[in-house]
């Protein structure tokens, strides 16, 4: 009797451990830091909150879905009526992989917290490209909603220091090949997806096509240092998915010398 108790106790307990094990918890479909990137570049800290020194961290609770998709959000922990709103805008920008569930995707509750730090936020805004882009007052569509860019009036156009600028030439003059990469002979096309967003900064950042060797994380720094003017659809500005490519071509005389194609549809 012992002996079958003993057994079923185990039995209850590798059950109980492969529960646990099968389940997933849902996450960004960028990297850790590739998001983090993205908040440091799009937070804007409301003016009041500046002025009267308030910091902390505005967290909100939501539920993702079994598609990735986010709602449900609830504030769990606030700062300022409008910090709460910058949080939840940056938020709801972020999209999601579901959480998994005995290999099978399920709808989960998740929390997300966005930190509010003055210090931060002043280094934050010397590191940040500038945009510019907007001469006029252009309706900004609020649904949220995400187009391809071929369903686009005006598709977006890339821009440094406010100027439009040619994404082939842009990318020849910046890129550093990775030495690893050189002294590897790795050479091929990193390819990425994001979103356009409707301040021209690049969100939700996938790696589609990877090449290694440093190529990755270096073609995610270049698309980070471009802006855009955003795309328009029906007379407003709209967020827009479109890809990125970076063409690692070794030459024998100037390895740094690269050719560069792009096929973004932009």
């Amino acid at each position: 009797m012992r002996q079958g108790t003993v057994m079923i106790i185990l039995f209850l307990i590798c059950n109980q451990l492969t529960y646990g094990q099968s389940f997933i918890s849902a996450k960004s479909i960028s990297t850790t830091q590739v998001l983090k990137e993205f908040i440091d570049q799009s937070l804007i800290y409301p003016p009041n909150d500046l002025m009267l020194k308030t910091e902390g961290d505005v967290v909100y609770e939501f539920q993702i879905d079994n598609t990735g998709k986010s709602h449900s959000f609830k504030l769990t922990k606030g700062l300022s009526i409008e910090a709460n709103k910058e949080a939840l805008r940056i938020i709801q920008k972020i999209q999601w992989q579901p959480a998994f569930q005995n290999g099978n995707p399920i709808e989960s509750t998740h929390s997300f917290s966005i930190s509010f730090n003055i210090k931060k936020y002043q280094r934050m805004l010397k590191k940040r490209p500038e945009m510019n882009f907007q001469s006029v007052q252009i309706e900004i569509d609020t649904t949220g909603k995400i187009f391809d860019i071929d369903q686009l009036d005006q598709i977006p156009v890339p821009i440094k220091n406010g100027k439009e600028i040619s994404l082939k030439e842009y990318i020849t003059n910046e890129i550093k090949y990775p030495e690893a990469s050189i002294n590897l002979g790795i050479q091929g096309t990193v390819k990425l997806s994001m979103i356009i967003e409707e301040d021209g900064i690049n969100s939700n950042i996938v790696v589609i096509e990877s090449v290694g060797g440093g190529c990755d994380n270096e073609a995610i720094r270049i698309l980070q240092s471009i802006r855009w003017k955003p795309g328009m659809k029906d007379g407003k500005i709209v967020r827009a998915k479109s890809m990125f490519e970076v063409v690692y071509k070794l030459n024998e005389n100037k390895p740094k010398e690269l050719p560069n194609s792009q096929n973004t549809g932009i």
